[in-house]
């Protein structure tokens, strides 16, 4: 993340906080209810997210909660499609997904992973894309594989969990321990109950996103060769992003 400027625009930041608060809640929200979770004025928090909603990136229900609106759905879309990050990478997110394991696709924001595609054995994927509520980056070895690539050797990484209801993780793996060893390794692993094995890697470099794999009973001789079968994915997914787009395509 670049550093702040010298001279940030305050009202630009908050709105976007109360943005994104609204975008993370699963279900409409009052403005009193952002206020508290914002601990900002009712006042404060009225004009910001009355901006947004007269922008269309908000828009209020009969119950006079605010959920995402037209803009910010136009504006997700076209993202998406012009990053075509999802589109490089869905063949060989499915062609990993064809050895039985989960296969992951996403990126960091702050200690978050935001999940474009979270394949699952069993799972369509139509079901797989879009589909994954924000997780905390200690919880997934994309994520930790993500931080050692941003990773500031001057900066303090948490030592302890980041969500304590996230307790998949077996114990002794805090971020201070996994992302050094992340960084040095060049991949990431972490080790959950039931004995499921993950292995993430990063795309790009500077990195743009990130890869990993989950599956039962991976012992750890066979993870090197895991980790390196990812970062050959990684690199055609990378490929195929650098080539030239096909604009041949037919509206509906």
């Amino acid at each position: 993340m670049d550093s702040l400027p010298s001279q940030p625009n305050n009202s630009l930041i908050a709105g976007f906080r109360c943005l994104e608060e609204i975008v993370r809640a699963e279900k409409a929200i009052g403005s009193r209810e952002l206020a508290r979770k914002l601990d900002w004025s009712h006042a404060r928090v009225n004009r910001l997210i009355g901006t947004l909603a007269y922008l269309g990136l908000l828009e209020r229900d009969e119950n006079r909660r605010y959920r995402p609106g037209q803009a910010l759905h136009a504006l997700a879309a076209q993202s998406i499609s012009n990053s075509r990050l999802i589109a490089a990478a869905l063949p060989i997110v499915k062609e990993l997904g064809l050895q039985g394991q989960t296969v992951g696709l996403g990126t960091l924001w702050h200690y978050s992973v935001c999940y474009f595609i979270n394949e699952r054995p069993g799972r369509t994927i139509e079901e797989a894309i879009l589909r994954h509520k924000l997780w905390p980056a200690d919880n997934s070895a994309l994520g930790v594989a993500l931080l050692a690539d941003a990773w500031d050797q001057q900066l303090s990484l948490p030592d302890q969990a980041l969500d304590p209801q996230q307790d998949g993780l077996l114990p002794g793996q805090p971020l201070s321990v996994t992302v050094p060893e992340a960084r040095e390794r060049g991949y990431a692993v972490l080790r959950f109950n039931k004995d499921i094995v993950s292995v993430g890697v990063t795309i790009g470099s500077p990195a743009i996103a990130g890869l990993a794999v989950s599956g039962p009973h991976l012992g750890a001789e066979y993870v090197p060769s895991l980790a390196t079968r990812l970062q050959d994915a990684a690199q055609q997914i990378l490929d195929r992003l650098n080539q030239v787009p096909d604009d041949n395509i037919h509206d509906v």
